[in-house]
């Protein structure tokens, strides 16, 4: 950890048994000052590049045209979460089982994410001041 935010690895598994899984590891970024988690791997087999990013806007005090914002529970905190990811791989029939199955590789990342955020304390999704 640093002042620049917190650094980690972390071991993950993709794929589609029996066609293909692979087990990598990549370096995190979490970034709490600018609500940013940024991935990339640095030890894979198959896999070139994967990097990934969710980048989290604090939307508890945006009014989006809400008329019934007075039903909300003010306590609840609403964020919107923007997610870009992007994997190269050099075989090429690694390469076109991942074009069927890329979304489904997203909404895997993004569900580890959302069940990670279900895990930690309230304060650590709150941005710094």
């Amino acid at each position: 950890e640093n002042h620049h935010g917190h650094y980690f690895d972390a071991t993950l598994t993709v794929g589609f048994p029996p066609l293909f899984t692979e087990t990598y590891i990549s370096r995190v970024h979490s970034d709490p000052t600018n609500l940013i988690v940024t991935t990339h791997s640095i030890k894979s087999h198959h896999i070139n590049t994967l990097q990934s990013q969710f980048r989290l806007t604090d939307l508890t005090n945006h009014n989006h045209n809400n008329h019934n914002n007075h039903n909300h529970n003010h306590n609840h905190k609403r964020v919107q979460v923007d997610f870009h990811v992007n994997i190269t791989v050099s075989d090429p029939l690694i390469a076109q089982t991942l074009d069927q199955f890329l979304e489904q590789v997203a909404g895997r990342q993004v569900q580890a994410f959302y069940e990670r955020c279900q895990q930690l304390p309230i304060e650590t999704y709150t941005k710094s001041q």
